[in-house]
């Protein structure tokens, strides 16, 4: 062998860490909501929903990437382009904050692992992205049907940060 991976080696690795960012993204939810449940707003849950629906779709490609269905690849893009675009939205907003406040023992601890999460995601972006637009696996549909999924999803990923988190923070 070469150093190279075999296309399906390099299917398996991208569908496993598909589904296990899904996943972390889900689970990592539990102890937030536990930990802040009787003191946040909609605005709060409405995230939180958002996120565990961006993780269980990533779960949901992996899986069907695993088991060679080709419909895992568009869920892959939809997954790749929200937790991207999300990730990246809720860094540019909760980082700083953080970053002055990490003294203080608040709720702001409850929401680490929610950072944590968005930096991992951020930084296996690129990852997500080039083995969604590249290559030409069996099975895979044209990069050019991928990037529109991947598209819409980040669009409207970034879109109801934008609306839902960013404008009625800064109205406050």
């Amino acid at each position: 062998m070469d150093g190279k991976l075999r296309p399906p080696t390099r299917i398996r690795v991208f569908a496993w860490t598909t589904a296990i960012l899904g996943g972390i993204g889900f689970v990592r939810l539990i102890p937030e909501l536990v930990g802040v449940f009787p003191s946040y707003d909609g605005q709060y849950f409405a995230v939180v929903g958002v996120d565990a629906l961006v993780g269980l779709v990533g779960v949901g490609a992996g899986l069907a990437l695993l088991r060679h269905k080709p419909w895992g690849w568009e869920l892959g893009a939809v997954f790749w382009g929200a937790a991207s675009a999300i990730s990246a939205a809720m860094l540019w907003e909760m980082l700083p904050e953080s970053i002055r406040s990490w003294r203080r023992i608040s709720l702001s601890s409850l929401m680490l692992p929610r950072e944590i999460y968005y930096v991992f995601s951020v930084a296996a972006s690129p990852f997500g992205l080039l083995r969604l637009l590249t290559g030409s696996p069996a099975g895979r549909p044209r990069a050019s049907i991928l990037a529109i999924w991947l598209g819409l999803s980040a669009l409207s990923g970034a879109l109801f940060i934008v609306l839902v988190v960013l404008i009625p923070l800064k109205a406050k």
